[in-house]
Parts: C-alpha cells; structure tokens; sequence
C-alpha cells in the first residue's frame, strides 16, 4: 500500500488484430479490464511503440500483469518492466 507502480515495455503489432473488438489487452490487477491499454491495428513495420501504466496501490496485495489477445493477430512484447516506486509520506 502507499506505492506507484511504474509497469512498460514495447509492442509491435505485426498483423492487425481481427475478430473481437478489444484486440491485444495489457492491464493489472488492480483496474483490470477497465483500466487496459488496447492495441488492434498494425504499427509501422519493423518499429516498436513503447507503452507504460501508471497505477497507485491503496492497499497490500499481490499485483498481477496480464498480457491478452483477443482475437486473430500476431503482436510481439519485449522488455517488459515492473517497478515499484515508493510514494513520499
């Protein structure tokens, strides 16, 4: 409780996400789907887009990334980073 979690990486959506609407999902725990980072057209080729999520722990618990493709697609994820950051008193 009481810590920023910083969450980032890199994505390449190599061929557009078809058959769902929600297409690559990346959330946590703490907002779940509500909260996701959404992805369904292809980026430019051979370029990767950064992303990162910022989210406040009100409370003790264990903190889960998920990693969701819903749909047709090819997408690929590197350097994927968790950091927790302690917020001041």
């Amino acid at each position: 409780a009481g810590q920023i979690v910083h969450i980032s990486g890199k994505i390449q959506v190599v061929t557009q996400v078809t058959a769902n609407t929600d297409g690559l999902m990346i959330y946590e725990s703490t907002k779940g789907t509500v909260g996701a980072l959404r992805w369904k057209d292809a980026t430019p080729a051979n370029q990767w887009q950064p992303f990162q999520l910022l989210r406040e722990i009100d409370r003790s618990q264990d903190l889960t990334v998920t990693i969701e493709l819903r749909g047709l697609g090819e997408v690929l994820i590197d350097d994927l980073k968790v950091v927790p950051i302690r917020a001041k008193p």
